[in-house]
C-alpha cells in the first residue's frame, strides 16, 4: 500500500501499521490474519503487543472490530477504511466497493 502525497507515517506508529497489515491481509489474501500473522509480520514480539494495538483500534479509534473467541473474524470498519483512504492512493475511500470486499461492519 503506497502512501499518497503529503502523508505521513512514522515508523513508531505501531497502531496504523497493524490497520495496514490487516487491510493488506484482507485484500490479498482474502482473509483477516490472526494475531500471530500480525505479531511476525510487524516484528512484534509478542501476541500480547498486538492484542494491545487491536483493542485500541477497536475501542479508542474504532477502525476495526471482531467476534470475540473467533479466529479471523477481524474486520475493517467504515471508519477505519475511510481512514485508511485518507492516507493513501488506494481508491478504498469508495466505501461501497470496499464493503463488499472487506465485508465491513
Amino acid at each position: 500500500m503506497a502512501l499518497a502525497p503529503g502523508a505521513s507515517m512514522r515508523p513508531r506508529d505501531t497502531r496504523l501499521r497493524v490497520l495496514v497489515a490487516v487491510y493488506t491481509s484482507i485484500t490479498t489474501r482474502g482473509v483477516p490474519p490472526t494475531i500471530a500473522e500480525l505479531a511476525v509480520e510487524l516484528g512484534i514480539c509478542s501476541k500480547n503487543g498486538v492484542a494491545y494495538h487491536l483493542v485500541a483500534l477497536r475501542d479508542e479509534d474504532e477502525f476495526v472490530t471482531w467476534e470475540p473467541g473467533k479466529q479471523r473474524t477481524l474486520r475493517l470498519t467504515e471508519r477505519g477504511i475511510a481512514h485508511l483512504g485518507k492516507l493513501t492512493e488506494d481508491p478504498i475511500s469508495r466505501l461501497a466497493e470496499a464493503r463488499s470486499v472487506l465485508r465491513v461492519a
